[in-house]
């Protein structure tokens, strides 16, 4: 058992932590998919759904999140169960703070649902609703309906039949044997025992979901990092990492922030030369640059000197190309050593590269921003350390790409 347990522990690091990325991961609060982990364990997300207590969808996607420790023990106990031909579904996991407020408006009980001041262990990612199934996926008689909120929820029911509670004496105890616990009113509700150690989150799930844009990549095209505002016309943006793996398209770093261009995204195919917006599309990431001489990272890389340019003159047959040469380009042009610290690590967008047309942008890069929440030209920006990440994340095997604005 203690084997299999650092197996899960290593194959989820790897997905939060990936090899050389640092230990802080990629700004993602830590936050794992429980069904990239253990495929076996159901999830079904009532609050997804309208079959829930207040008979309206509250959450934007299907997908279960937990803190990697929490995960860890979770599947774990999913393994023990399934010695016996059942497996774990999941009502619920992590919950978003700004989702608690909304219950917490609805049911003002604190036997029920936590008040948001303080928040849930489920707001922490340590908590989850579940329930047992057997091997056709019928679930086990159990002492009440989720979302119960009557005397029936209480582990001490008078009202509990004795299969429901033999039942729930076999789910809790193995659960509670996997570093749970569980209170008194919900039955099928677990916190994870550190999990009051953890920091309250609220953080978008959707950011989570698999995009439906990278149904558009080509097979060989795996790596995916998809950059999308987080209000509309604003320059903060959230940017995911994804990874094609044989079992379908997973989370390889999760949410962070970016920045893009000062004006927001253009409109499809609307870019202009010097309006200060990204454009949208999908492009190629084949290129990385910086000031020194090598960096962490796979990608073909080129280092920038004082002689160094992009010339973004859309009257020079040289438009949207890098350029060395030892005086200045006559026109337009961008240094790509400046004095100051963006370039100081970067990657080129294929954006309006092959074939070039004159007026249609120029110089998109990915590269360090100036501070956070500061637009850029049109580039996408990150902190360093993010960059830095990214940067040794990216495999050109597997030819990398950006998607922007989609």
């Amino acid at each position: 058992m203690i084997c299999r347990i650092v197996v899960i522990w290593l194959l989820v690091m790897t997905m939060v932590n990936p090899i050389g990325y640092g230990n802080e991961g990629f700004a993602n609060h830590h936050l794992v998919r429980v069904n990239d982990i253990d495929p076996t364990i159901l999830v079904d997300l009532r609050y997804a759904s309208t079959n829930n207590f207040t008979g309206q969808r509250i959450y934007a996607c299907n997908v279960c999140l937990l803190k990697p420790e929490t995960a860890v023990r979770l599947v774990a106990a999913n393994q023990e169960f399934a010695k016996n031909g059942y497996r774990i579904k999941i009502w619920d996991a992590y919950r978003p703070l700004a989702v608690q407020k909304l219950f917490w408006d609805l049911v003002q009980d604190e036997n029920f649902v936590a008040p948001p001041s303080r928040g849930s262990r489920h707001n922490r990612g340590g908590a989850v609703d579940v329930t047992l199934v057997d091997t056709n996926g019928r679930e086990l008689n159990m002492p009440s309906a989720f979302d119960d909120f009557s005397a029936r929820a209480f582990r001490n029911s008078p009202e509990m039949t004795a299969v429901a509670r033999q039942n729930v004496e076999y789910l809790t105890r193995v659960m509670e044997q996997h570093g749970f616990c569980s209170i008194d009113s919900e039955w099928w509700h677990f916190e994870d025992r550190e999990a009051v150690n953890f920091p309250l989150l609220d953080i978008d799930m959707e950011s989570f979901a698999v995009p439906d844009v990278l149904a558009r990549l080509s097979r060989d095209q795996c790596q995916a990092l998809v950059i999308r505002e987080k209000q509309s016309g604003e320059v903060l943006a959230r940017a995911v990492a994804w990874e094609k793996t044989p079992t379908g398209w997973q989370m390889a770093m999760g949410e962070t922030d970016a920045v893009i261009g000062k004006n927001g995204f253009a409109d499809l195919g609307e870019k202009q030369e010097g309006d200060g917006k990204s454009p949208r599309g999908i492009f190629a990431l084949e290129t990385a640059f910086g000031y020194a001489s090598a960096a962490a990272t796979a990608m073909p890389y080129r280092q920038t000197t004082a002689e160094d340019y992009w010339v973004d003159d859309v009257a020079s047959p040289d438009y949207n190309r890098w350029v060395h040469r030892s005086q200045p380009p006559t026109g337009s042009f961008e240094r790509m050593k400046p004095d100051n610290h963006l370039y100081e690590f970067g990657l080129v967008v294929e954006y309006n590269t092959r074939p070039v047309a004159p007026g249609k942008g120029s110089a998109i890069f990915v590269h360090v921003w100036r501070k956070p929440g500061w637009g850029t030209a049109g580039c996408v920006a990150f902190s360093r350390e993010d960059m830095l990440r990214l940067l040794a994340w990216l495999d050109p095997m597997k030819r990398p790409v950006i998607v922007m604005g989609l």
